[in-house]
């Protein structure tokens, strides 16, 4: 869906992506920070639209995706990404990504 993210730019190496049709009690902010020699992308939304293919990166440039924790509005998208990572306490919840878990963990 067209304009379903906000995109405001911080500085030439920093993005902050937004979902504003989203409620602000689960609306988290999504960071895209460009780095020499990788991308570095923060939290992924709720999941509702495609996000992959708002983050621009070099070609061939790795992006790594990190959630901070397992709640349904930092880990919607995660699947879109190959390389992705999470807090290690979480690791077995991030395996089955039972629903509940998302909004209860």
């Amino acid at each position: 869906m067209p304009g379903w993210f906000s995109r405001s730019v911080v500085d030439d190496k920093t993005t902050m992506l937004t979902e504003p049709f989203v409620h602000a009690y689960v609306r988290a902010n999504i960071w895209h920070l460009r780095g020499r020699d990788a991308d570095l992308l923060v939290d992924t939304g709720m999941g509702i639209c495609p996000l992959a293919p708002q983050i621009e990166t070099a070609e061939g440039k790795p992006l790594l995706v990190v959630a901070t924790h397992i709640h349904l509005d930092h880990v919607g998208s995660l699947h879109e990404f190959p390389l992705r990572a999470g807090p290690r306490m979480s690791a077995a919840r991030f395996e089955t990504m039972d629903e509940a878990a998302t909004y209860a963990y």
